[in-house]
């Protein structure tokens, strides 16, 4: 199964929140408040914030 990343943009475009594993790091991608955040779980320094989903995509 491929997940490409137009997929990715229109899941967090319907409100879905997504949670993965990368390097043994746990990370959080969604829509609340209004914004777009990314994020490493127990790390708020690294924070990101975005008005969309492709804007906050393309900060990282």
């Amino acid at each position: 199964m491929s997940y490409s990343f137009e997929d990715l943009i229109k899941d967090l475009d319907i409100g879905r929140e997504i949670e993965f594993l990368l390097q043994t790091k746990k990370y959080y991608i969604g829509c609340g408040t209004g914004k777009y955040m990314f994020w490493e779980f127990n790390n708020d320094a690294n924070e990101i914030i975005g008005k969309n989903a492709e804007v906050l995509l393309s900060k990282g």
